[in-house]
């Protein structure tokens, strides 16, 4: 796994570690099965995501912005940042309390700059863990505009309409956008890959994409292993 993965894998355990420290996210309507499910977030880095009491967003700008430059002249309107927070999750009170502080924080971020692209995603992937997916769906997808050149917005939908909504067509779509985008990302290749084979239990088509990614990358152990695994 290349440096940059490795950065990106540091930021998806920072959140997760924070969601499993303050609730149990239990799947829609599925109260009492006891099963817990933790909702994943693809593709942020520690020096991108800001999740303290301070969301000042100042750690949001990097340098990836110069190798992804940003949209600033979007012609369809910023997303609703007034709304209704809602949830069709079983949260316990403390939890949704939680949520509503933090989404509140990173709301009021985004509505003196709504040019955060990670502050979007972020706001993304609370919404998610809420089970609001509509409006997950509608701020990951204007991230994407802001930065079509950035792969998480991406690949974060993609993981939604795939193992939440269930619409394999779109997902394989946004996951092959993702590497159109990205084609050095290793870990796409591996994360399309496994989503064959979760969805159509397609060993050719899983093999055919992580042969791609090692096109572009040759030698990546991380494809190099998901190809042993198949």
């Amino acid at each position: 796994m290349n440096i940059k993965d490795k950065r990106l894998w540091a930021g998806a355990i920072i959140v997760i570690i924070l969601i499993v420290v303050f609730y149990v996210y239990k799947a829609p309507g599925d109260s009492n099965n006891g099963n817990t499910e933790i909702p994943e977030v693809i593709g942020l880095s520690d020096d991108t995501i800001n999740l303290s009491d301070d969301n000042s967003g100042d750690d949001t700008e990097t340098i990836d912005n110069v190798v992804n430059p940003i949209n600033t002249n979007l012609s369809i309107p910023v997303p609703n940042l007034s709304s209704p927070i809602v949830f069709t999750t079983d949260l316990s009170q403390e939890a949704k309390d939680l949520f509503k502080d933090k989404i509140e924080a990173i709301r009021a971020t985004l509505r003196g700059d709504s040019n955060l692209v990670d502050d979007w995603i972020v706001l993304g992937t609370y919404y998610k863990a809420t089970g609001d997916f509509d409006k997950t769906i509608e701020v990951w997808e204007y991230a994407n505009l802001l930065q079509p050149t950035n792969n998480v917005p991406l690949q974060n939908l993609a993981d939604l309409y795939g193992y939440y909504l269930k619409d394999t067509k779109k997902a394989e779509e946004l996951f092959l956008e993702a590497i159109a985008v990205d084609p050095t990302n290793t870990y796409l290749y591996v994360k399309t890959s496994q989503f064959y084979i979760d969805f159509f239990g397609d060993k050719k088509k899983a093999l055919d994409i992580l042969n791609k990614g090692l096109e572009k990358s040759p030698g990546a152990q991380d494809i190099e292993e998901a190809i042993i695994n198949l």
